[in-house]
């Protein structure tokens, strides 16, 4: 399977972010949503890992402080080929 990483700005694709972090970090990891999304979000850099068929898959942030955080990986794509996308990527 192929994994792209795309550039994407949070006013334009919030809708996929906040799909994959709710999931990971929400649901699986019980986080409270009022602290898993705060104003860095609005700053930060975001990149989206998305597959062959432009499904998001993965997310992470860097915010303007240089803070990489945020990473999460929907579970059935948890493995060395999306990460090593994630942080080797070749953005578009």
């Amino acid at each position: 399977m192929t994994f792209t990483v795309k550039n994407v700005d949070w006013g334009n694709e919030q809708h996929k972010l906040r799909k994959i972090r709710e999931k990971v970090f929400v649901c699986q990891w019980r986080i409270p949503v009022e602290y898993e999304f705060d104003q860095q979000d609005r700053l930060a850099f975001h990149v989206l890992v998305v597959d062959e068929n432009d499904s998001a898959v993965a997310t992470g942030r860097i915010t303007p402080n240089g803070e990489i955080g945020r990473i999460a990986v929907e579970p059935q794509y948890r493995g060395p080929e999306v990460y090593q996308t994630l942080f080797n990527p070749n953005p578009v």
